[in-house]
């Protein structure tokens, strides 16, 4: 939900929506959970599915080609290599298959949008309904367990070891300590508007005393018994920190991030300026698929199957209102 959440950031901040989020990353994670099953997808899909889907990966990167998304296009075309050359039988590369999907989604999403015109809301609710019936058609109407596959299944339900854990915290604190100080002294030198030291040093303290906590709380051993030895920060915790930091970073630190903004405040002055607005709100619906794949990816392994109805129910309900309630404005900017 967290992961889904982080890539409806990008769809909201532009004043738009997207409602197919987490269907889409079930159905991404149900053509990653096939390959891995059955060895790869060429093997396993039915011809008509298998060559929809070649046909549909290839189309995407014309469409980002044409729209001048080419990281998109990069994206989409090494998981459409992938594939092809059943490369997509490894777990790890089924996962960016999964991804490669989500993003080939976002982009048909994006073109609908921002090219053809179509409201986020009709385009998106009705490829909701449409990833329902491919899920079927990816799984054969039969879910697949995931519990076999360590990477995938450790996902969630492994931990970094916990020297791991504490390298892991003490790099988050002094990153972000240090980037504190780095522009409040580089403000004041220019003579602009900045944090004292001292706020920036109470906020790193702050920060410390609650990751050292809760360090210290996770390991400990969780284990239900002496033969179970749990400690550590969980790795789905850890993931979703690292992906909140560089979202955090792409959308303050980079142009983009400051054209996004832009973008959702009033598109047609943002238009006017020279930002190439259905570049933009490509973009931003290729990053929320994407990221909706891989949280599908992470839902199957917290539920330990791909089934018939993963990313359905009040997945995207419970991913909307993280984004809102944690500040995102519905109506964009």
């Amino acid at each position: 939900i967290a992961i889904i959440g982080l890539g409806l950031v990008f769809v909201l901040l532009l004043g738009e929506i997207d409602l197919s989020a987490g269907q889409a990353g079930g159905m991404a994670a149900a053509f990653a959970a096939r390959a891995v099953f059955s060895g790869n997808l060429h093997s396993a899909l039915p011809a008509g599915t298998y060559w929809s889907l070649l046909v549909g990966l290839a189309a995407a990167i014309g469409l980002a080609v044409w729209l001048r998304t080419y990281i998109g296009a990069a994206v989409v075309g090494l998981g459409l290599l992938a594939v092809v050359t059943n490369l997509d039988k490894n777990v790890i590369n089924a996962t960016y298959v999964a991804v490669a999907i989500g993003a080939a989604v976002g982009i048909l999403n994006g073109f609908l949008v921002a090219k053809v015109g179509i409201p986020s809301f009709v385009v998106t609710l009705s490829l909701f309904l449409a990833w329902q019936g491919v899920l079927l058609f990816a799984l054969s109407s039969q879910p697949i367990g995931t519990t076999n596959y360590g990477f995938w299944f450790g996902l969630t339900s492994s931990n970094l070891s916990p020297l791991w854990s504490w390298i892991f915290v003490i790099v988050l604190i002094a990153g972000y300590a240090g980037m504190s100080a780095w522009r409040a002294i580089t403000a004041r030198k220019a003579g602009l508007a900045h944090d004292g030291m001292d706020l920036v040093l109470c906020r790193g303290g702050v920060l410390a005393v609650i990751g050292i906590a809760l360090t210290i709380f996770a390991n400990r051993n969780r284990g239900p018994n002496q033969y179970v030895k749990i400690e550590g920060i969980p790795w789905a915790a850890a993931i979703c920190v690292i992906l909140m930091v560089a979202c955090t970073f792409l959308l303050s630190k980079t142009g983009w991030g400051r054209h996004l903004y832009a973008t959702g405040g009033n598109a047609e002055a943002a238009r006017r300026a020279g930002i190439d607005v259905v570049k933009m709100k490509v973009t931003a619906f290729t990053l929320c698929s994407a990221f909706g794949a891989f949280g599908g990816i992470m839902l199957a392994s917290s539920s330990h199957s791909v089934s018939l109805d993963l990313g359905a129910g009040n997945t995207l309900l419970f991913a909307v209102a993280a984004a809102v309630i944690g500040g995102t404005s519905l109506f964009g900017g």
